[in-house]
């Protein structure tokens, strides 16, 4: 896999989990950022335009690898929605990217959480299971949990629409 492919990759991933932490430690109930992102609904525009921003920052990921490194989040740290966004904004590259996909850095990185959290939740879920039960108590929208289920080959056509096909092991 290229060394841009895997940075991309790595973005994607990194800000989903890097917030992570912190909400588990919290009461769910008095994190703002968690109740934020349980009020948030996933939308198929919305999600377009997140895919349409990861596809254009392939070339930003190629003309601009020094400013990667301002991008490298410490998985030890308990990161908010607002530290990943600053971090975004430290590389105007990746701002202009967002913003002409209509996402300001906060708004594209609180879609990448609720959607890896929806994601996630749905992926856990076992079969039968009250799904508006248990999203209630994993703090997640069931309204995304559901979305994420009934557009389970749409999210995956586009993720692959993002991640090169063919790609070599020579740029690592």
């Amino acid at each position: 896999m290229p060394k841009t492919t895997r940075w991309l990759l790595s973005l994607s991933a990194a800000c989903a989990f890097a917030a992570l932490p912190a909400f588990a430690q919290q009461d769910k109930s008095e994190d703002p950022e968690l109740r934020e992102m349980e009020q948030y609904t996933l939308t198929m525009e919305n999600l377009t335009r997140w895919m349409d921003v990861m596809v254009s920052l392939q070339p930003v990921a190629n003309s601009h690898p020094d400013d990667l490194k301002a991008l490298e989040i410490d998985g030890d740290k308990d990161e908010s929605l607002d530290q990943l966004a600053k971090k975004i904004s430290a590389v105007p590259a990746l701002v202009d990217a967002m913003a002409k996909h209509g996402f300001t850095p906060r708004q594209f990185v609180l879609e990448e959480m609720v959607l890896f959290q929806a994601s996630m939740a749905a992926a856990m879920m076992p079969a039968g299971a009250n799904e508006a039960e248990l999203a209630h108590k994993a703090h997640v929208n069931p309204a995304n949990v559901a979305f994420v289920r009934q557009h389970k080959d749409e999210i995956e056509a586009m993720q692959k629409k993002y991640a090169p096909q063919g790609g070599d092991d020579s740029n690592q």
